[in-house]
């Protein structure tokens, strides 16, 4: 995959002068990983390669708000105004739109049923932007935490379910190649695995996901992950964001806020709280104080014995690094942060840092490590398919 050419659809929106792009092809090849921060996807058009970041919201609205909306933003992403219409409901937008509308990240639920609709609003999004025709063949692969993993075969049977749709005002109609998924942090083991079988790899490695909504750890040992052994219901980081917001008397929703605690930041301008900023560094500090207490108590109830390669993933991995180093000195362990795969995505996303939004890159990079491998394998495995047909 390394010599295919990665862009965001709004990259390669404009370098069409924002018209839509003409795709040779009627097979789309997708990687979604269903995150509560934001919804991560590599997606492959024939031999291109994209990649797109859609907000975690969710929100019903009426057809009037609809039309309201596009009366005012005619020439809007198609990325970036998602909207579904399933049987007879009312339209269900998805990601930025919904974001708009005020929607919901639902983080308290479990993947599969928001998950369908971020799927589906992401199919259809890229459809629109690359001009695919319709019926659209989609090879997709999902990425799903521990815990819910068992709910594969739902979600599964739920989007085999859906042939045809409505996404933002047309017809979209699917045939499904394939629907794989894999456990959130499996692209990092296998990752980590194939560096270090030259230099002759641990008996076990385990991948460390600290994301927005839970941690989760899986355990590779011998030659296959340990199932049963492995976790997803470790703290998520909204803990030390809703800390600081009780702390400063704010919504957890506050524009900023968990960009703050990630950064370590001393102060926040908050709307309605006047124009300068606030000091926010007690409430920062204790906040990622009573987040890490939570995770080391995680890791040390469930983290193998013995030694092992560490390697860490999520955006609040590389915010709460310094910790996790200092975690694994003490306990005489290796830790990794897939460093060789963020240069490569580091690369792939044109971050070069001394950025003005660095700290959101290097959090994004983290944030994509598992996807991209995962994307990686969906590919390759594709193309085992298609040559096992032709012979």
């Amino acid at each position: 995959m390394s010599a295919i050419a990665y862009t965001t659809a709004q990259q390669a929106k404009k370098r069409t002068g924002g018209a839509s792009l003409q795709a040779p092809t009627s097979e789309l090849t997708v990687f979604v990983d269903l995150g509560s921060s934001c919804t991560k996807t590599f997606y492959a058009i024939g031999e291109n390669a994209h990649f797109a970041f859609l907000p975690p919201e969710i929100a019903i609205v009426s057809q009037n708000r609809l039309s309201e909306f596009f009366a005012a933003n005619e020439t809007a992403a198609p990325i970036d105004t998602l909207w579904l219409e399933l049987g007879d409901g009312e339209p269900i937008t998805v990601g930025r739109l919904a974001e708009t509308f005020r929607g919901d990240s639902l983080i308290a639920r479990r993947k599969v049923d928001p998950g369908l609709f971020r799927i589906l609003g992401t199919i259809g999004g890229i459809r629109d932007t690359f001009s695919l025709p319709s019926p659209l063949t989609v090879n997709l692969g999902i990425a799903l935490p521990a815990a819910e993993y068992a709910d594969r075969k739902i979600l599964q049977e739920k989007l085999a379910g859906v042939t045809k749709l409505i996404c933002r005002g047309r017809e979209l109609q699917i045939t499904w190649g394939s629907i794989d998924c894999q456990l959130e942090g499996a692209g990092l083991i296998r990752e980590r695995r194939a560096r270090l079988q030259n230099v002759g790899a641990p008996s076990k490695i385990v991948s460390l996901m600290l994301g927005h909504r839970n941690a989760s750890l899986l355990i590779y040992e011998g030659s296959s992950i340990q199932v049963e052994k492995c976790r997803s219901d470790g703290p998520g980081f909204f803990v030390a964001t809703d800390l600081a917001a009780r702390l400063l008397g704010q919504e957890p929703s506050t524009p900023g806020l968990t960009e703050a605690i990630a950064a370590q930041s001393q102060s926040l301008r908050i709307q309605g709280r006047g124009f300068k900023p606030i000091d926010i560094s007690s409430a920062v500090a204790e906040a990622r104080t009573g987040y890490w207490q939570q995770v080391r108590s995680f890791l040390e109830s469930y983290l193998p014995a013995g030694q092992f390669d560490l390697v860490c993933g999520g955006g609040a991995a590389w915010a709460m690094r310094s910790e996790l180093r200092e975690l694994a000195a003490e306990i005489g362990i290796k830790v990794s942060f897939a460093e060789e795969l963020q240069q490569q995505l580091r690369d792939i996303l044109s971050f070069h840092g001394g950025s003005e939004d660095e700290l959101g890159e290097n959090l994004k990079l983290l944030q994509m490590a598992d996807a991209f491998i995962g994307f990686q394998a969906l590919v390759a495995k594709q193309r085992r398919r298609q040559q096992r047909v032709s012979e």
